[in-house]
């Protein structure tokens, strides 16, 4: 919000220097069609939010970057786009997304949210208490029967002591009847001119627009201008009907003498600007020509063009240039869609690689889709095959064959995609049962059994499910207990010979036995899913455990050449990832592309750390010291990215 405020008010100011440039090239100096222009700019001020908003300009560029994934973990993401890999508890989920942390807004960007809203409030208040106090003098104020007074829109008040237009009413004070006639008919004709002009409704607009963009001192400017040209519009219209100058001076001068300040309403003599208006009346040697409607008209019509112009954001419209995490958090906006093509997009979809099952219904103009085991959620369409989901940045697109038969859906989701193969009803009922059956098996609880002692023997070891992934099976006397790579390590319960669980998550482990009697593998039944770890050599997981411990020390911070940062200073890709590397002062920041970016520290010439991940960053030179690559330490694993520019 204070973002679009900020864009909005500077925009805003852009509009008035060219209109205040405009005019002084066009020697405008008629109140009339100074008024009319600069009323333009403040409807073009209420409106420049907006405006920024759709005043959109989209310029492609022909320039064909590669599209690299953002950063993501190996281990699995919670959500339905992917089913979890793993003993993951909470603690290590939030290990597995280190931005996580940083999406919080901060406390500056708080305080500075509850100043503006505090201060705005307080003006709408007043603007608000100002308009209550108008409606309450119409209502105590009663008409004047007196001959001079020809039109029923006058009104005498006993709460005022000078002139005061309220919306489409004159009040007068209570001893208007003994006036002077020169001075009766020079006060209606200047209230009559406010009313005309809607002098009211414009200043009352003016307050809103100086509440909503208190900050910008344009705001308060602009409303004392509208004020003084409100006035001297209106004294040019007493001076046409009274045909006195001095006269006309001294009405202004016993008004401004017996004005008080008020809420609302447009008082007739404002003491603070008086000095100015009857100088400018005593100098006239003749009464200025009126212009006529049309003339006014095109002055705040030529505002338009240049309130649309500042408004106007040029963005590059490079598709195949945006990361796939970035056209996923695109907003999208829902269209209709012929329900006969709802229907076809209804049915079963599985990932052939996790097992995965989508599945999608019909609810009325929308779909409605699930992962088997979770609870529906809606998508709504945004083109004729693509949805995107209300819980989060996630797509689904559905696939179709030469003759128009869905076949397949991709979801999109944390910059990656994810394919699933649709199933036939009865495959996909099918399919849906046995995972449930998986899954209520796992999520049934299980009456740990007494088992040889010497079984356990064989199941110590280490097994590896992914990558970077490895179970660590050790014994403590008769209990055996388990770890997987980062993360604590549990006891594991026997229910039978080889089947053992965890009490700290609804997950089993079962341990596969050749025919030799040797543990060749161990099975991790979580989330409806079968996964098996083959058995690896100890040293393989004492590697990864090293390195992640290694990438968890702390370092200490050594003072560099700044000019050695420039040296780094660039954008880093592989086929997977993106790395930005940039400099503020004397700070260096890395960022991945669809993450924050974070400050990272050096403890050695061409090493680096952060301190808000644990993560390690090293650059290769070449021989003019200018880094050539960059190999991230993050994870257990390093990850060689080459420099781009």
């Amino acid at each position: 919000m204070l973002e679009a405020l900020a864009g909005a008010s500077l925009r805003t100011l852009l509009l008035a220097l060219l209109v205040a440039l405009g005019l002084r090239l066009l020697r405008v100096r008629h109140p009339q069609l100074l008024l009319a222009a600069w009323s333009a700019v403040l409807v073009a001020s209420l409106a420049m939010p907006i405006l920024q908003r759709y005043a959109l300009i989209t310029i492609p560029l022909p320039i064909d970057l590669p599209l690299p994934f953002a950063n993501l973990p190996d281990t699995a993401l919670p959500g339905p786009a992917a089913d979890a890999i793993g003993i993951v508890t909470p603690a290590v989920a939030t290990a597995a997304h280190p931005d996580a942390a940083a999406v919080h807004p901060s406390a500056w960007r708080f305080w500075l949210t509850l100043v503006y809203v505090v201060v705005a409030a307080a003006l709408l208040l007043r603007l608000l208490v100002g308009l209550l106090l108008s409606w309450h003098l119409i209502r105590g104020a009663r008409p004047i029967a007196d001959n001079w007074v020809l039109d029923g829109r006058v009104r005498l008040s006993a709460a005022i002591s000078s002139p005061v237009t309220v919306g489409g009413r004159i009040l007068l004070p209570a001893d208007c009847g003994a006036w002077t006639a020169a001075t009766q008919r020079a006060v209606l004709a200047h209230e009559s001119a406010h009313i005309a002009s809607g002098d009211f409704y414009v200043l009352a607009l003016s307050q809103l627009n100086r509440a909503l963009f208190w900050f910008n001192p344009l705001c308060w400017w602009l409303h004392r201008h509208l004020a003084n040209l409100a006035e001297l519009t209106s004294d040019d219209a007493a001076l046409e009907t009274l045909g006195d100058g001095p006269g006309y001076a001294a009405v202004l001068l016993e008004m401004a003498r017996r004005s008080a300040p008020m809420l609302g309403g447009v008082a007739m003599a404002r003491p603070s600007t008086m000095r100015g208006r009857i100088e400018r009346i005593l100098a006239q040697a003749e009464q200025p020509l009126a212009p006529d409607w049309r003339r006014r008209a095109t002055y705040a019509a030529g505002v338009a063009p240049l309130a649309l112009a500042t408004a106007i954001s040029i963005s590059s419209a490079a598709p195949a240039n945006k990361t796939e995490l970035e056209r996923q958090r695109e907003p999208h906006k829902a269209v209709a869609l012929d329900p006969k093509l709802l229907d076809a997009y209804a049915g079963f979809y599985r990932n052939t690689e996790t097992g995965s099952i989508m599945i999608v219904t019909r609810d009325g103009d929308h779909l409605l889709t699930r992962r088997a085991g979770n609870q529906p959620v809606p998508e709504f369409p945004y083109t004729d095959h693509d949805f995107f989901l209300t819980v989060g940045a996630q797509q689904n697109s559905f696939i179709t064959d030469a003759s128009g038969a869905v076949v397949r859906v991709v979801h999109h989701q944390m910059g990656k995609t994810e394919t699933l193969e649709r199933l036939s009803n009865e495959d996909g009922e099918r399919a849906v049962a046995e995972f449930m059956q998986r899954l209520n098996a796992e999520r049934t609880p299980h009456a740990e059994v007494a088992i040889d002692p010497k079984l356990l023997d064989g199941y110590v070891g280490t097994y590896q499910l992914t990558p970077r992934l490895i179970f660590t099976v050790t014994r403590d006397g008769n209990k055996l207990f388990a770890r997987l790579t980062g993360q604590q390590t549990y006891e594991i319960h026997p229910y039978s010979d080889r089947d053992f669980f965890y009490t700290i998550v609804a997950a089993q482990l079962t341990f596969v036995v050749g025919a030799d009697g040797k543990t060749t593998a161990v099975i991790l039944h979580q989330n409806g899913r079968d996964r098996a770890a083959e058995r690896v050599d100890a040293g393989l997981a004492q590697t990864i455990d090293r390195k992640m411990n290694e990438q968890r020390e702390p370092h200490m911070v050594i003072a560099i050449d700044p000019r050695v940062i420039d040296q780094y200073v660039g954008r880093y890709l592989n086929d997977k990832l993106e790395i930005t590397v940039s400099r503020d002062g004397n700070q260096m920041f890395m960022q991945t592309t669809g993450y924050m970016r974070h400050a990272i520290y050096p403890y050695a010439d061409r090493d680096f750390f952060a301190t808000e991940i644990p993560a390690q960053f090293s650059f290769v030179t070449d021989p003019t010291g200018k880094a050539t690559q960059l190999v991230r330490h993050q994870f257990g694993k390093d990850v060689l990215l080459n420099r781009v520019d």
